[in-house]
């Protein structure tokens, strides 16, 4: 087992840090360790094993910065439990290259309350197998501003009981070029109030 140094902040920030050496099989963060207490540079040196071992709780305790410094090979070690105990302000706090470094499991696991807190320049970041991951619940939770992210390529990644999910505020959010990205099959798929807010043109 190879031997991982982790520096530990004292309780004084004036004073110099001490330093730890310990190994992974240890469980050096157990359910009730301070995870507040790692820095952001503390946080990116954990291995995806450590991660792991992160108890819902302890990732609900990071703090946005502490979020915004796991890179994407951590953030895809995230367990789908995990994954749903973070709060809007931590998936707002992940760069577009953390979001699209999550797996179609993981983004299934969103609850509709993350999904609202994504912003425009996230939801660009997602790859068509993320979009088409996305339970019917979940496309039918993002606000009129996050349709309008959507590239016509995931507009057409999109699955037909996705599609079939779009309330009508969200077919009407729609640019002309994310119009044209829906095919005959994913348009019949569309209620009637939905149908009513497309162009006339169509």
């Amino acid at each position: 087992m190879t031997n991982r140094t982790i520096t530990r902040p004292t309780s004084n920030p004036a004073t110099v840090t001490t330093t730890d050496t310990t190994t992974e099989s240890r469980g050096e963060f157990g359910p009730g360790y301070d995870v507040s207490r790692l820095t952001p540079a503390q946080v990116a040196s954990l291995s995806p094993r450590q991660v792991l071992q992160l108890s819902p709780r302890q990732i609900a305790a990071f703090s946005p910065r502490q979020i915004a410094s796991l890179s994407p090979r951590q953030i895809a070690s995230l367990a789908p439990k995990q994954v749903l105990s973070l709060a809007p302000k931590q998936i707002a706090s992940l760069a577009p290259k953390q979001i699209a470094s999550l797996s179609p499991k993981q983004i299934a696991s969103l609850a509709p309350k993350q999904i609202a807190s994504l912003a425009p320049k996230q939801i660009a970041s997602l790859a068509p197998k993320q979009v088409l991951s996305l339970a019917p619940r979940q496309v039918a939770s993002f606000a009129p501003k996050q349709i309008l992210a959507f590239s016509p390529k995931q507009i057409a990644s999109l699955a037909p009981k996705q599609v079939a999910s779009l309330a009508p505020k969200q077919i009407a959010s729609l640019a002309p070029r994310q119009i044209a990205a829906l095919s005959p099959k994913q348009i019949a798929q569309l209620s009637p109030a939905a149908v009513a807010k497309l162009p006339t043109s169509m």
